[in-house]
């Protein structure tokens, strides 16, 4: 008899939306540990089917070994897999605890229907920049609040790009 002990640890990752990717995670321990996914705090899923599944239907699945697996990574204004992560290992003899792995979401902006004149704030964790989007009839200005020279996104095929510290969207 020995309790668990990890001995694969998640790490973070950055991922675009959509796109599959695996968390990783195994331990050892006699008897056979079982393992248990968390996000923020809260148990998402788990090796002997407890914790909250979107249905059968769900995006994410355990894998045999303990590693867990998106096959697609969501990140919408309702949902998001974006967030931190750690594993547990648990048997009889006691549980182990893997370190944090942060997992981040890289979007584009999200884009809706806008009213000249209307400020809106967009978010983007891949840039991790929160910014104001001033919508003009014309010319559109991002303003981010770090600053960088990075293309924040697409309209109608043409990328925003920076100047300046303002994001301009060229035509």
């Amino acid at each position: 008899m020995r309790s668990p002990r990890i001995t694969e640890h998640p790490t973070d990752m950055t991922v675009a939306r959509n796109d599959p990717v695996t968390l990783k995670c195994s331990a050892d321990g006699t008897p056979a540990p079982t393992i248990e996914w968390y996000r923020d705090g809260e148990l998402i899923i788990s090796s002997n089917g407890n914790g909250h599944k979107s249905g059968s239907n769900s995006h994410r699945v355990m894998l045999p070994g303990g590693d867990l697996f998106f096959f697609r990574v969501v990140h919408g204004r309702k949902e998001s897999d974006a967030g931190v992560y750690w594993c547990l290992a648990r048997n009889p003899q006691g549980s182990s605890r893997s370190r944090n792995a942060t997992l981040t979401v890289a979007c584009k902006s999200y884009k809706e229907k806008n009213v000249d004149g209307k400020l809106e704030t967009l978010l983007c964790m891949f840039f991790d920049w929160t910014v104001a989007l001033l919508i003009t009839g014309g010319m559109n200005t991002l303003t981010p609040s770090g600053g960088s020279s990075q293309p924040v996104g697409m309209e109608k095929g043409n990328p925003w790009v920076a100047t300046n510290n303002h994001f301009n969207e060229t035509r």
